[in-house]
This record gives structure tokens, sequence and C-alpha cells, in this order.
């Protein structure tokens, strides 16, 4: 049967004139067909060598880079690296996201750099406050309200994916399988399964309405898994009880990489592109937005962003050091943008592997607004912000008590880098 494909393939091929032998070969590949049985085999062997493998307890030095483009031009950029913790790994979580102990993991960073906001055409930046207007609902909301700061959601997905997605054991039977492609590397077979959220299992089964690929091998090792335009209520809109998909405005893909190290598998990278798109129909209540637009009216600007955060090897953590950590890893912090003298030459090093970095920081450093200049007055700002911030929810004026805390806590964090990944 299969040879029969094979040929019919390979006739097919001729007969539209492709005449190249790798066009043939490329025909040849896509006309294998794989029985949906072999799909659903692989992937709950996957699924469970996932649940078994994957490290409970680890520390691994993280950099994360977003840039915020207008109609391809950076705005904005985004720049830090640290250490980030992952602890109480579970698959077996159904309560809400931010009582979840490994929801996002913690991190902290060692330094950082943030540029300031320039629109295209403009030679000035911009400050950009946080807008919420409660009164809007809608599409009008969506034309309103915005914020620049990291979108913490863009590492809650990735959790959103490993409990209720195909990558849990338990909730495969919410999805659809296929098997869309199989190559060889290194003399070991590898697969890309193609997925789908069963249309009846969303929300009430799964907490995630999405398509997209798992990349496994025939040992079953999970090496990635991606989507597009997934809905996310682990995240988002945890209050509504629509069956319903909601209108998205916001296009966008994500994808989480695995790697494996002596029997552990951990993350190794998460990355995430988001656009706006205006909706057809402005009529209807409520839109999917991945993330707060970072100023008004994006579709108007044609915003989007790219978000990505790269993992070294890990250490993995015994009970009394991971114990260590953890009192000194504030789960309130998150990802703070603030470090002192943020260390520019070292990001230029940085930006030397990546061309995307590499151009938002030339298109940002701006005549009169040095990138120096910018990082150091987006730190003092938003170490002010976070004061106020805490000083309004609290009540209470501890702003020299808090910062004496975080440069202890910087200290900690930087010996402890030091320490578990000494330069060479």
């Amino acid at each position: 049967m299969k040879k029969a494909i094979m040929a019919a393939a390979c006739l097919l091929a001729l007969a539209q004139g492709l005449g190249s032998a790798q066009e043939m070969r490329d025909t040849v590949r896509a006309a294998k067909v794989f029985p949906k049985s072999m799909a659903n085999a692989l992937m709950a062997k996957a699924a469970r060598h996932f649940g078994k493998t994957y490290a409970k307890d680890y520390i691994t030095q993280a950099s994360f880079s977003r840039i915020i483009r207008s109609k391809g031009i950076p705005c904005k950029i985004y720049l830090t690296r640290g250490l980030w913790l992952s602890s109480a790994f579970t698959q077996n979580y159904k309560g809400l996201y931010f009582d979840e102990p490994n929801d996002m993991g913690r991190y902290v960073p060692t330094d950082s750099f943030v540029s300031l906001f320039f629109l295209p055409g403009r030679t000035d930046p911009i400050d950009i406050p946080y807008v919420n207007e409660n009164n809007l609902n809608g599409f009008e909301a969506c034309l309103v309200n915005y914020s620049e700061s990291f979108p913490y959601e863009f590492l809650w997905h990735k959790r959103a994916l490993e409990i209720w997605g195909p990558l849990n054991y338990d909730m495969r039977k919410c999805f659809s399988f296929h098997i869309t492609e199989e190559y060889e590397t290194n003399g070991k077979k590898y697969y890309v399964i193609g997925f789908e959220t069963k249309e009846r299992k969303f929300p009430g089964k799964t907490k995630i309405l999405a398509e997209g690929e798992v990349y496994v091998s025939e040992d079953g090792d999970v090496s990635r898994i991606s989507t597009r335009d997934m809905e996310d209520r682990y995240s988002y809109y945890i209050r509504y009880k629509s069956k319903t998909a909601f209108t998205p405005i916001t296009r966008h893909t994500y994808s989480v990489c695995y790697a494996v190290r002596n029997g552990f598998t951990y993350t190794s990278s998460v990355s995430q592109s988001v656009r706006w798109v205006e909706p057809e129909d402005k009529t209807k209540s409520i839109y999917y937005q991945r993330e707060r637009n970072p100023y008004r009216n994006p579709f108007k600007y044609g915003f989007s962003t790219t978000t990505e955060v790269s993992f070294s090897e890990p250490v993995i953590l015994d009970k009394r050091k991971l114990a260590s950590i953890e009192k000194n890893f504030n789960m309130g912090l998150r990802i703070v943008w603030y470090t002192p003298d943020p260390d520019l030459s070292g990001w230029k090093t940085f930006a030397d592997s990546r061309p995307d970095v590499t151009e938002a920081l030339k298109t940002l450093d701006r005549p009169g607004y040095p990138l120096d200049a910018q990082a150091n007055e987006s730190a003092k700002s938003e170490w002010e912000s976070k004061l106020e911030s805490r000083k309004t929810r609290t009540r209470v004026d501890d702003s020299e008590e808090y910062t004496k805390y975080y440069q202890e806590l910087l200290k900690y964090v930087r010996h402890l880098n030091d320490k578990l990944y000494p330069r060479k």
C-alpha cells in the first residue's frame, strides 16, 4: 500500500512538471500516510515520559528579550538576565494559576537594560502610563486600555500547556492527534505530531483551545511544543463560563523548547510573537487578547511584540539547597527591570548573537538619548514607580527599608549566580 502511494506521488509530480528530484522527494514525503492509532500511541508515550522525567526542582540562568514594534519598527526593548527557579512541578494542579506554586517559576535578575519608548517618526520618547478604564468593555476597551509592562502571562501559558495540554497524559483525550512529518537525525527517528482541542472538551474538560505541533523522538523525548492563537483560560477569563471561543484581536505564535540532560527534561527556551489585528465584527462584548497592548489603539499603530527567554543548563537542587534559595526568592518580586548601573557593554555582546536585538538597539540609540542614559532613566523611573505603587497599596512609606532589602537580594543573587555558574 505504501509503495503504491509513493509511486502515485512520483507520477503526480512528473505529470505536474515538477522537474527536480528534490521536488519529487518532497512530494513523496508529504504523501506518506500515518495511521491515527500510531499518532495516539506516540503522544501517549511522549506525555507519560514527559511527566516522569521533567525535573522537579532546579535553578538555571535565564536571558530575556522583549521588543515592541510599531509597523515593524522597534519602539522599545527590554533585556534582562538572572536566575530562574523551577520548583514544585506538577501536572495535577486544577486550581487558579495564581495559587499554583510553580505557575511561572521564580525569577530575580542580576542585571537589566530597558530603553525608552519611541514611536516611529518621533524624536522624543513617550512616557507610557498604565490605563485601565473599568467602565469600558468590548472593542472600545481595546482602544483605550494599555500598558507597556512585561506580560507575566508569557510564562503562564507554558504552564497551561503542561497542565491542560497534550503533554499531560491525563488530558490527552481532550485532543485529536495526527502525524504530519517523520524525519531522522543521527540515526534516530523523530515525529511531528499535530494536535487540536476537541470542540466539546473546551472549556469544561480542558482550559486551552489550541492547535499546534509536538515534536517527539521515537524514545518519547519531547523537544518542542508550538501553538497558534491559543485561547488560554488557565491564565485568562477564569470567571467566564462561556463555552464558545472569544474573538481574537491578537494573532500570535507560541513555542516552548525542551532539552534532556542526565535523564531529566527541562525547559530550554520559550518564545512568543504577537500582532494586533482589528476584528471584522466589533459588536461582540468580549475579545480574547493575548497581552495588553503597549500603547493606545494598537490597530492604528500596527503594534507587534516578540518576547523570548532562553535557559542555560540547569542545576538540580536537593531539599536543603532548594529551601535556602526559596527563602530568598520572594514570589512577589517576579520580573523586576530595575538594577543599578546597567551594563550596556555586556548587552551589546549579548546582541551579537541576536540580529533582532542588534537591530532594535541600533534603531533606539537616538541623538540626545544614548542607550546608557536611557537605561539609567528607565531603571530609575521603574523603581520609583514600584515604590509608589507599594506605598499606595500598603499605605506605609517603607521605601528606604524596601530598597535596602532589594539591594541585599540583588547581592545574594549575583553571588549565587557566580557560585553556580563560575565564569570561565
